[in-house]
């Protein structure tokens, strides 16, 4: 049985040509991470890896042109002047990369308790050396948060995104509220910056601004998203297993 993945026509639309660009180290870190992805992060916290690996063996594009096409599908939201977006996340510094996970999963059970849809997006912190050269990445799950549909349900939704911000011990939210065309940073004390259009080329721009705090001199990038509906999760479970599989066939028997 092959399972329809209805975000193939959509992600061939987004495409962009990145595989001729010449690899950084950390891009190179980045393609490892995603080979390493198996079928067990299927369900866990590492799906966004794992769909990016599947875009590229079932379209036939580079690892990190298929990263950039999932970023692309959610980053398109934003097209949409009707919706309700937000972008945030539970990672603070004091606690473990696992720990953050963790923290991200309660935040995802209480999204979906309150009827949100979300997608999961990972990215790195740039660190650098005293002369300005990449060192170190510092992964961070985000995650893209949808609300109802419409201006009249703005102001529960910023509400909704300012109480979480606060339980979670953020600095700040993003937002993009129906019927408006900017980004704005919700702070903790219910301040807000407007910080423009978003786009595909300032998004981790916005993002820095959001979450650097004291450490100026860092910079975030996006890296790749998952796809969280069921359907595209059952194709790709699908499809690792079936080459589990054929994997573990005599040879004989392929």
């Amino acid at each position: 049985m092959e399972f329809n993945d209805p975000t193939r026509s959509a992600l061939r639309c987004n495409c962009v040509e990145v595989s001729q660009a010449p690899k950084s180290e950390l891009d190179m870190t980045f393609e490892s991470l995603v080979e390493q992805a198996s079928v067990e992060d299927a369900t866990g916290f590492n799906f966004p890896k794992l769909y990016v690996k599947y875009i590229s063996e079932t379209q036939g594009v580079s690892l990190l042109e298929a990263a950039r096409q999932s970023l692309s599908l959610v980053f398109s939201l934003f097209n949409d002047a009707q919706r309700n977006i937000a972008v945030l996340t539970a990672f603070r510094v004091e606690f473990s990369y696992s720990e953050n996970l963790q923290r991200n999963r309660t935040l995802m059970a209480q999204l979906r308790q309150s009827g949100y849809g979300f997608t999961a997006v990972t990215g790195r912190w740039i660190e650098q050396d005293q002369s300005g050269k990449p060192v170190r990445r510092v992964e961070e799950e985000s995650l893209f948060v949808v609300g109802k549909s419409g201006p009249e349900a703005s102001a529960d939704f910023r509400g909704e995104m300012h109480a979480l911000l606060r339980q979670f011990q953020q600095d700040a939210v993003l937002l993009r509220l129906a019927d408006t065309s900017n980004v704005t940073v919700l702070n903790r004390d219910g301040s807000t910056i407007s910080l423009g259009q978003w786009n595909f080329n300032n998004a981790s721009e916005f993002y820095t601004d959001l979450r650097k705090g004291s450490q100026a001199s860092r910079k975030f990038e996006f890296e790749c998203a998952g796809n969280d509906s069921l359907m595209t999760r059952m194709a790709v479970h699908h499809h690792f297993k079936g080459k589990q599989r054929t994997t573990s066939l005599p040879d004989s028997t392929r």
